[in-house]
């Protein structure tokens, strides 16, 4: 075996030593390794690449900001702030205001308290008093409002229409 990378004292000096094996007798033998290559570049898989739309969470009206019944104050996950006076509490733990007011964050007094507060001071005192009348079905508007002024039952309140006017002349 006349090759200059093999020695005879059963060294490999040039060529991987995975190719060559050394013999008992002095003599390295040659042995060979299958090696298979891709045939197709193989595709990397990524584990990124998900991303979930964006919540919007915070305080979205600062204390002493001026609010109408129904405007969010603050978004949130869990009750980090709980609903004080005049304030109402969604499902997801939304803050909003129920009464037109001016919001008002309470600090913790003591420091074993663990719950912070947001309050709405009313600005209308005569809102609690006040009541959205909706007539009954086929009744008009001013009927369920002499109902509920003169408490007199709906059916007995007779209101004239200009169509009605019209024809009695």
């Amino acid at each position: 075996f006349d090759h200059p990378s093999i020695m005879f004292s059963g060294q490999v000096s040039r060529l991987s030593s995975s190719f060559f094996t050394p013999n008992i007798g002095g003599l390295a033998s040659l042995s060979f390794v299958q090696v298979r290559f891709a045939t197709k570049k193989a595709q990397g898989s990524s584990r990124n690449g998900r991303d979930s739309n964006p919540k919007y969470r915070g305080i979205k009206k600062n204390h002493l900001e001026q609010v109408m019944p129904g405007h969010i104050i603050l978004r949130q996950v869990g009750n980090k702030f709980h609903a004080g006076e005049n304030v109402g509490t969604g499902k997801d733990f939304t803050l909003f205001a129920k009464v037109p007011g001016i919001v008002q964050f309470d600090k913790p007094k003591f420091k074993n308290t663990r719950y912070k507060y947001v309050h709405v001071v009313p600005t209308d005192e005569n809102f609690d008093k006040k009541r959205r009348i909706f007539p009954k079905y086929g009744y008009t508007k001013q009927a369920a409002l002499l109902h509920h002024v003169l408490g007199l039952p709906e059916e007995s309140i007779v209101v004239h229409k200009k169509e009605d006017n019209e024809n009695m002349d």
